[in-house]
């Protein structure tokens, strides 16, 4: 049974998530009210979920904007060429053809619009919006009683992170522990796969429980 309020808040969170991996712009970053947001989808999600939201907004505050976009780019983009090579899905897989193959036809089966487009299509920025792309189709599903496609859509969800988006970003993740001098970024790339593997373990399709 797919939960109409997890869901939603799922959705805003990766939204929200895939916000705030974009280039730090300090009318979003800088501002209070992105991170209240997650916290307040979190309360409806994992406990855990809620306690790294809380991390991520105290980590936030009194950041120079200036400064994080250094850290940004010294992290993601050393050669400053706009290619963010670390937030690509790509650099983490030997089959990068079949990795791209497979992320350009999931999207194109979802009806998925990229919602960064001036970043390739295995940004981490498009990935993560894709997941959310999918909640909100998901919804809109349940809302028209179409109860079956909803259903056969979560499934989708699930392997898509379980056999795509779990595979790269705990590289990511550690990439980030090693290498950052922010604690903002730590914060943001331990709370993105915590939400993952939460989400696996929570939509986890019935047929494959235990």
């Amino acid at each position: 049974m797919i939960n109409i309020e997890i869901t939603s808040s799922q959705s805003n969170a990766y939204r929200i998530l895939a916000r705030l991996f974009d280039f730090p712009d300090g009318n979003y970053h800088g501002e209070t009210a992105p991170y209240d947001a997650l916290i307040n989808e979190a309360k409806r999600l994992e406990p855990k979920f809620l306690g790294l939201s809380y991390k991520l907004s105290r980590s936030a505050k009194g950041q120079n904007i200036e400064l994080l976009r250094a850290e940004y780019l010294r992290l993601f983009d050393p050669e400053q060429q706009k290619d963010f090579n670390r937030l690509r899905a790509l650099t983490y897989f030997d089959q990068k053809d079949d990795t791209r193959n497979y992320l350009l036809d999931a999207y194109k089966t979802n009806e998925y619009t990229l919602g960064y487009p001036e970043y390739t299509p295995d940004h981490l920025c498009n990935e993560l919006d894709f997941i959310s792309h999918l909640n909100e189709h998901m919804l809109i599903l349940l809302k028209t009683d179409s109860s079956i496609q909803a259903v056969e859509l979560h499934k989708f969800k699930c392997l898509f992170i379980r056999d795509h988006f779990i595979k790269w970003l705990p590289e990511l993740t550690k990439y980030i522990i090693f290498n950052s001098t922010s604690p903002y970024f730590l914060q943001l790339s331990i709370i993105a796969r915590t939400v993952l593997v939460n989400c696996i373990n929570r939509d986890k399709p019935e047929n494959e429980q235990g």
